[in-house]
């Protein structure tokens, strides 16, 4: 062991990471449809390790299949129900991308929660 036991136990500290959502009842995602709102949301979110999705409108089938990959595994594995929060603006495909995103979900089996603000 180079470096001791000082050493070893310095680096497994700096390199340790709990996954956050191993004791949590659900799981969930941002979604943004604006690239414009990324930075502001990273900043936020990075910290709890939370997946931000960035749409730049209607979003690819990739993207929404690795979404959906993501979304079995919590199931599957950890029992953990999806949330999706969406942001977007009151322009036509804005308006339209809640009712998209559970459309292609639906397609591919998942059903995660994606509330709708009032």
């Amino acid at each position: 062991m180079c470096g001791g036991p000082a050493q070893f136990l310095h680096s497994v500290r700096d390199r340790y990471s709990r996954n956050p959502w191993q004791d949590q009842s659900r799981y969930f995602e941002v979604w943004c449809e604006k690239d414009a709102l990324s930075g502001i949301f990273s900043d936020a979110l990075s910290r709890y390790r939370v997946t931000l999705n960035i749409g730049r409108g209607y979003d690819g089938w990739s993207s929404i299949k690795c979404a959906a990959d993501r979304y079995f595994w919590s199931k599957d594995d950890h029992d953990i129900d999806t949330i999706v929060l969406y942001f977007g603006d009151f322009d036509p495909s804005g308006e339209d991308m809640h009712r998209s995103l559970l459309e292609r979900f639906a397609t591919l089996g998942v059903y995660p929660e994606v509330p709708v603000a009032g």
